[in-house]
């Protein structure tokens, strides 16, 4: 079944179960804590996504290709990266 999910990132590096095929929407903020929208096909088998959040002027080493968006929790503005399934 095809609908929309909502993904929480509980650190600044997040390993998230989502089904195979999943296209990230958008990143957001729900209260205090960083949040992903993805649309899914429930009826795939779940895969591994890990996304990673940067700070502003935070060294960032290797930077994935995938950029969901860039949010802000209180004083700290993060930058979302996918690193797919």
């Amino acid at each position: 079944m095809n609908t929309i999910h909502k993904y929480s990132m509980i650190s600044d590096v997040a390993i998230i179960d989502m089904p195979q095929g999943a296209k990230i929407l958008s990143v957001g903020v729900q209260r205090t804590e960083i949040v992903i929208w993805a649309q899914v096909n429930t009826d795939n088998p779940t895969v591994t996504h890990r996304f990673i959040a940067f700070n502003t002027g935070e060294a960032c080493g290797a930077i994935p290709e995938q950029f969901i968006g860039t949010v802000t929790v209180g004083s700290i503005v993060w930058h979302v990266y996918d690193e797919g399934e």
